[in-house]
């Protein structure tokens, strides 16, 4: 894969600056939402249930723990509850969920390695800093990538500083090897109130990749940033162009 290949399947489009909407009760046709499952039930971060009585693509809901769906909400669940559907399911993705990792906190070195990542998408909720993260992988390796969101020092009060860290596990893409190396991502939810107790507070997220020339990408690296004002009542729709995306597998 060429850098100028890799420049092109990266849109960088982030959604955070309207963390502080509300959320709301649309049900629609061509639905995307995030929530959780609980006894192989699925409950959306806008507190829906949502029961699958017909499904057009591969994958079984009740073997995840988190998960994003794409569906047509077909009508309410009869005798169920005032916030409960039947859909028809036409795309699955599981999502990885992992604690932030807070100042001070104990943990091995791998978890705060800084290969190059991609957020290139990102929005809040249901409480979880949600994220599709993208990264180059070597073709043909098994090899899982290692993600996590690290809390940094804040001399401003009221501040959070958060950083996502990538362990390739040496699988890292250089100016002679770009040619072995294909662009995976996947979903990381991270909950934000674990470490977040104010009902509102500034938010920052740090990540560092691949500057961008004319040409495509350069292999030196930046920090790029993201913020926005976190409020606990806030709640931000899938953004829409996440209907299907390159599975990687991360840890």
């Amino acid at each position: 894969m060429t850098k100028k290949t890799v420049a092109y399947l990266i849109s960088a489009i982030l959604c955070f600056a309207a963390v502080s909407c509300k959320k709301d009760n649309t049900i629609q046709y061509n639905n995307a939402t995030m929530g959780n499952v609980v006894n192989g039930t699925f409950t959306s971060d806008q507190g829906n249930v949502f029961n699958v009585t017909e499904q057009s693509c591969a994958g079984r809901l009740d073997t995840m723990k988190r998960a994003l769906v794409i569906c047509d909400v077909l009508n309410k669940t009869a005798n169920g509850a005032d916030n409960e559907y039947d859909i028809r399911l036409n795309a699955l993705a599981s999502v990885l969920t992992k604690d932030i990792v807070a100042v001070g906190a104990e943990a091995e070195e791998e978890v705060y390695v800084e290969d190059p990542v991609h957020i290139e998408y990102l929005w809040i909720s249901g409480g979880y800093i949600n994220v599709y993260v993208m990264m180059p992988f070597k073709v043909g390796s098994k090899t899982a990538h290692m993600i996590n969101l690290v809390q940094q020092p804040s001399e401003k009060e009221g501040q959070y500083i958060l950083r996502l860290c990538h362990n390739a596990y040496g699988e890292t893409m250089t100016e002679t090897n770009s040619h072995e190396f294909v662009l995976g991502g996947g979903y990381v939810s991270f909950p934000i109130n674990t470490i977040m107790q104010e009902e509102e507070a500034g938010l920052k997220i740090e990540w560092k990749w691949y500057q961008s020339t004319g040409a495509g990408l350069s292999q030196v690296t930046e920090y790029k940033t993201i913020e926005g004002t976190y409020k606990k009542d806030g709640y931000q729709h899938v953004p829409e162009a996440l209907a299907a995306r390159t599975k990687a597998v991360l840890k």
